[in-house]
């Protein structure tokens, strides 16, 4: 159970150590509450699950974060995992996920199955708090990056239909090392 992963993490953080919590997965833990809901005749909420998963995971996924070091007390970092079919992000755990955390790296079946690694979608990955917390010189920096992989990702795929102009494939070339990285 994710409570009882979560009780532990926290004894460790209390002595001074920083832990990191990978929740994997949180929509498995989902249908299965959901089928022991179901088995207890409670009555089903949005797509059948019960009305208070939202509540739990996000009771779960608020004891995480950094403590006081004048209390000698450690982090508690959550990865919160979820598996999403045809990379459809729209249904209920992963919306209730998103809307519970600060962002979300989406990792995409389709740019893996392309031989393109790390597959990161970086359209569907975002931080809700990377603006604020950065200069202008990081948002800068990190929008360029941004584009040289979207770059890089669509010229990956033209380049074994079509030839690449001069300035294409010298883009694609910058972009391939970067991707590299």
């Amino acid at each position: 159970s994710p409570f009882i992963c979560v009780k532990f993490c926290e004894i460790l953080s209390t002595n001074g150590i920083n832990t990191l919590h990978i929740l994997d997965s949180l929509s498995n833990h989902a249908k299965i509450y959901r089928h022991i809901m179901l088995d207890l005749k409670r009555s089903p909420g949005r797509e059948a699950y019960p009305g208070d998963i939202f509540f739990l995971h996000s009771k779960i996924l608020e004891k995480y974060g950094q403590f006081s070091y004048m209390f000698n007390s450690g982090s508690l970092t959550g990865l919160p995992v979820t598996a999403v079919q045809k990379n459809n992000i729209s249904d209920y755990i992963t919306t209730n996920l998103i809307s519970i955390t600060d962002g979300q790296w989406f990792l995409s079946s389709d740019l893996r199955i392309k031989g393109l690694y790390p597959s990161l979608d970086v359209n569907l990955s975002v931080s809700r708090i990377g603006n604020i917390s950065h200069n202008t010189l990081f948002i800068y920096l990190g929008r360029k990056i941004r584009e040289l992989i979207s770059d890089y990702i669509v010229l990956h795929e033209a380049q074994m239909f079509i030839p690449l102009s001069k300035s294409k494939a010298l883009l694609y070339l910058r972009s391939s090392k970067l991707y590299s990285l």
